[in-house]
């Protein structure tokens, strides 16, 4: 009886994921095709989805550190509001909302690899990241330097810090899939952002081709990267943390 009770919650359990990517794959295609009118909706209800979908773990004895993915996923449901739906964006107020973001997930993947010990290597390499996120931006563009642009930096190295560990345990795969997803999202995003405001690009240069594609090349990486690290915390549940799919 308690193997039948064990199949059903797994037979529930893939159906869902299948109708949350189904419906993802739905809106992916309706912000890379549709009028770009229905593009700030849909792509925000996509991230509201996958907030909405991260708690769907809780039925499946989630570990209490899926906390710091559900919160950082809240984080992100604001700074993509000042993203995506405000207009004008707030720019600068979006990638600050993200900072926290990517905090959350550091503790995140802390508390996964570490087993709740403090792992010396994260720490030092997050403030060797954090200053180097400050400085660098001060370097490369001297007098053009902004808060924007050292915020932003500073915001990427913290993703970048936990990309790289999260690959460190077994467990973090698929999340470690949608970081590397968000990251060549920001990826994306930076280099626009040079190419048009910081350091400019003549046509026909590697740098103009690249964030000249026709397609809204952030969202071909981000849209994804949600879907997989709000499925992530379904993939392992339990006291053990052993992967349930």
């Amino acid at each position: 009886m308690q193997d039948l009770v064990k199949v059903h919650k797994k037979g529930i359990k893939i159906a869902a994921l299948v109708a949350f990517a189904t419906i993802e794959a739905a809106i992916y295609v309706v912000i890379h095709t549709a009028d770009s009118r229905y593009f700030p909706p849909f792509a925000y209800a996509s991230v509201v989805l996958a907030f909405a979908f991260s708690f769907l773990s809780l039925a499946y004895g989630a570990q209490r550190i899926g906390w710091f993915v559900r919160a950082s996923l809240l984080f992100t449901l604001g700074a993509d509001l000042c993203l995506v739906v405000l207009i004008p964006a707030r720019e600068l107020a979006g990638v600050c909302l993200f900072i926290p973001a990517q905090l959350l997930y550091g503790a995140y993947v802390a508390c996964t690899i570490g087993k709740g010990r403090v792992n010396t290597a994260h720490v030092i390499t997050r403030a060797v990241a954090s200053l180097l996120g400050i400085v660098l931006p001060l370097i490369v563009l001297g007098s053009g330097a902004d808060l924007l642009s050292v915020v932003s930096v500073f915001y990427y190295a913290q993703l970048v810090v936990n990309l790289v560990f999260s690959f460190f345990s077994r467990k973090l795969r698929i999340f470690s899939l949608g970081l590397v997803l968000f990251a060549l999202c920001d990826l994306s995003i930076g280099l626009s952002e040079l190419a048009r405001g910081y350091l400019g690009a003549d046509p026909g240069s590697i740098l103009y081709t690249i964030t000249h594609t026709g397609v809204n090349l952030a969202w071909v990486f981000y849209l994804p990267s949600q879907v997989l690290i709000s499925a992530s915390l379904l993939t392992v549940g339990g006291k053990n943390g052993k992967e349930n799919i």
